[in-house]
């Protein structure tokens, strides 16, 4: 007569392993999630950038001088930010510089000035950058 009694069910190294494999999936996953969100940001900085360069460049137009300061542009210019993006500016009536940050950690600086149209990363001499706000 037989009396080994078989269990059925997974014993605690298989649960174990499963469940190193899950944590493992999920870190790679949230790496990449975060990535993702950053080049996200990015690229709004980059947008905000150039919707200010075109902005200034019209009011340089209109005017034949760059507004001193931000209140300066009056609200029908008015150079508008995205949700988590500062602008620093500085200017002189012949040029800008336009410094465009992120409050995301690990997003770059972008800046922009009448000598440099397209965005750039870094800052403006004198402004800020993300990791230094």
């Amino acid at each position: 007569m037989d009396t080994s009694v078989k269990s059925s069910g997974f014993t605690i190294i298989e649960l174990l392993a499963v469940i190193v494999v899950i944590a493992i999936l999920a870190s790679i996953s949230l790496v990449s999630y975060n990535g993702i969100q950053n080049r996200a940001a990015h690229t709004v900085l980059l947008g905000d950038a150039k919707q200010a360069t075109t902005k200034l460049s019209l009011y340089y137009s209109d005017n034949g001088t760059f507004p001193l300061d931000e209140t300066s542009l009056g609200d029908a210019s008015e150079i508008e930010a995205s949700e988590g993006v500062t602008f620093q500016y500085s200017a002189t009536p012949a040029t800008y510089c336009l410094t465009v940050t992120h409050k995301r950690v690990g997003v770059q600086s972008v800046y922009v000035s009448n000598s440099s149209l397209s965005p750039r990363e870094g800052a403006c001499e004198n402004h800020l950058t993300s990791e230094e706000l």
